[in-house]
């Protein structure tokens, strides 16, 4: 059984920490440690994968892109123990459809292991020509 992260203490102030990520939109790696630094940056790839994938799937789109136009991207630690972490995430991105262009933020919560990186919880991405 694997412990529950939200039992453990917050490990970050609830701040948006710099985030290193691919918005091409590269899969991400399970962290081999659970630093507060590599569970962040798990959770922004995760989310720019999902993004990505999303904008680039829908045939509407004249072009899109995940990056900070909108919103610095950042992350922070909510808990963190020895197996698990929970990570809230935020990243920008944009599409242009037909003669609009839209910004928009996304946030989520991750679950990070050694094993995965989970979505939790967040809006879908439903861009919307």
């Amino acid at each position: 059984m694997t412990a529950d992260p939200t039992t453990a203490t917050t490990t970050d102030e609830p701040e948006w920490n710099p985030v290193d990520y691919d918005p091409a939109g590269s899969p991400p790696e399970p962290p081999e440690r659970l630093t507060a630094e590599a569970v962040r940056n798990a959770a922004a790839q995760a989310e720019a994968t999902r993004l990505y994938d999303r904008l680039s799937n829908s045939s509407e789109l004249r072009q899109y892109g995940v990056a900070g136009y909108t919103v610095q991207p950042g992350a922070y630690v909510i808990a963190r123990n020895d197996t698990a972490a929970l990570v809230r995430v935020r990243l920008g991105y944009s599409y242009e459809c037909g003669a609009s262009i839209a910004d928009a933020v996304s946030r989520a919560t991750y679950r990070v292991t050694t094993d995965a990186v989970t979505r939790i919880e967040g809006p879908t991405v439903d861009p919307a020509c």
